[in-house]
């Protein structure tokens, strides 16, 4: 083994997980000749390691049984090394699965690199520790949650809370954009309710009870039990979306916590900053809200619209109506609801930091006697999360206020109106009875956005505060690695 095979491995590596990389960074790990002896496959582990570092590459080690590691492999959507030892040396091998879903193993060699398909059987030369497991580095791209990599490095400026939520959702685009389908499916599905109403009053009040009623209620049942289906379908992708983000999450607070250039925190205390990793939680809680209720409200908006524009074009005015009180509310409100909302989060922090003060310097406070200062500072820390707590719920209820004014107009005034086009035989009373059904179930869907709002305001704050840890600098790794036959022998700088 040497250091060129270092070099491919994170350059396929890079190739598979679609990662950029600086030439001039792996070049430099290609400058000095280094060989690796069998003895030597831990430090071979630990140079890959750092190298990998370098360029935002993580290697894993990790081990498993034998039986196990095949099963391993078909579940992974990530690359994984493994170390062969089927001749005289260990020869690292990438272990992939390619676009059309085959598993792959690609040796590095010295020179050239030899491409085979995966086996169970390729896991018996497999390097094992004292235990019999397979060894192996799970292979994944650093790339920042909810930070930009370039204002890090001092280029650019921060991005905003928005900017932060969606770059957080892209890395789940695949998943969230299932989630998204099957939204749509349920809206498409949610109309057979109306549909169904609708013919079912027109056949029973024209005096006809056919077989076709039965057949049409079966449908409607049917409906809401696909509905059911797709809805519990999004639950466990949402699930699985939940437990990624808190995975990336510690292990990106894992990476840069001991890269942290220290200049930047000599103001801050960092276990305190660190406390901002229990804002992943808030995440993980709003994650269904926002991508199944808030998504599904929506989009059984626009169908809903959409389906009263073919009764009478009346309803194509209150649909813009609708959209247009929605965009005004959001506009002049939204804006006022995140600051209040950040604030309220800062003077939360700052409760917490000061309870965790005094459970550290305990003993100090019993020496000093009856102190006023625990409660003074907590008082003012609470005073202001309160403040802005009240602040931040003036601008919810305010919300909610304006939608109860217009939903109340637009149930009062679309039943005056219905009943006039009714009475002028423009709709059908079928027709006017599965309108106000759309309309109500419209009304509650725009209801639940507002209600919901809450959870947005929560998470574009709970991306706010992580960042707080991860637009932080990092060190720049480097230096030189000494050549192994050179580490036992003196050396002198002048």
């Amino acid at each position: 083994m040497n250091n060129q095979q270092i070099v491919k491995i994170i350059r396929e590596s890079a190739i598979l997980l679609k990662q950029e990389y600086d030439d001039a960074i792996l070049d430099q790990t290609d400058l000095l000749a280094t060989n690796y002896g069998i003895d030597e496959w831990e430090a071979f582990k630990h140079d890959l390691v750092e190298a990998g570092n370098k360029v935002r590459i993580i290697y894993m080690e990790n081990s498993l049984r034998l039986d196990d590691f095949p099963d391993l492999i078909r579940e992974l959507y990530m690359p994984v090394v493994a170390f062969d030892t089927t001749s005289d040396s260990i020869v690292p091998a990438i272990i992939f699965a390619d676009k059309k879903g085959n598993t792959k193993l690609l040796r590095i060699g010295d020179e050239e690199n030899e491409l085979t398909d995966f086996t169970p059987e390729c896991c018996q030369t497999f390097l094992k520790n004292e235990n019999g497991e397979v060894v192996f580095m799970g292979v994944f791209s650093y790339k920042s949650l909810v930070s930009d990599e370039a204002y890090e490095s001092g280029e650019g400026k921060p991005l905003t809370p928005v900017k932060r939520l969606f770059r957080l959702l892209s890395e789940e685009r695949r998943d969230i954009i299932n989630i998204f389908i099957y939204a749509i499916v349920i809206g498409l599905i949610s109309l057979t309710l109306p549909l169904g109403i609708q013919a079912t009053v027109e056949f029973v009040s024209g005096g006809v009870v056919v077989t076709s009623v039965y057949l049409l209620i079966a449908l409607v049942i049917l409906g809401i039990l696909g509905t059911g289906g797709l809805q519990v379908m999004q639950i466990t992708i949402v699930e699985f979306i939940q437990r990624r983000i808190f995975s990336k999450a510690a292990l990106e607070f894992a990476f840069r916590v001991p890269r942290i250039k220290l200049e930047s925190i000599l103001h801050q205390h960092a276990p305190e900053l660190v406390n901002r990793f229990f804002d992943v939680l808030t995440l993980q809680k709003g994650l269904p809200k926002l991508l199944i209720d808030l998504t599904t409200g929506a989009i059984s908006i626009l169908f809903g619209l959409l389906l009263l524009s073919f009764y009478h074009p009346f309803f194509v005015f209150f649909g813009l109506i609708l959209l247009t009180t929605l965009t005004l509310i959001f506009y002049f409100t939204g804006p006022k609801g995140l600051r209040t909302s950040i604030n309220e989060s800062k003077f939360k922090y700052k409760v917490v930091y000061w309870l965790e003060e005094l459970a550290r310097t305990i003993n100090s406070f019993k020496l000093s006697g009856n102190s006023n200062l625990p409660l003074k500072k907590t008082e003012y820390n609470v005073n202001n999360y309160l403040k802005y707590r009240k602040m931040h719920f003036g601008v919810l209820i305010g919300q909610y206020w304006y939608i109860i004014l217009f939903k109340a107009a637009v149930t009062g005034g679309l039943l005056i109106i219905g009943t006039i086009l009714v009475i002028q035989r423009e709709i059908t009373l079928g027709q006017f009875v599965a309108s106000e059904v759309v309309i109500v179930l419209i009304l509650a869907s725009v209801e639940k956005l507002i209600l919901y709002m809450e959870v947005v305001y929560d998470m574009l704050t709970a991306v706010d505060k992580i960042s707080q840890v991860t637009d932080l600098p990092l060190e720049k790794t480097g230096g030189l690695n000494m050549p192994n036959q050179f580490v036992d022998k003196p050396f002198h700088i002048k």
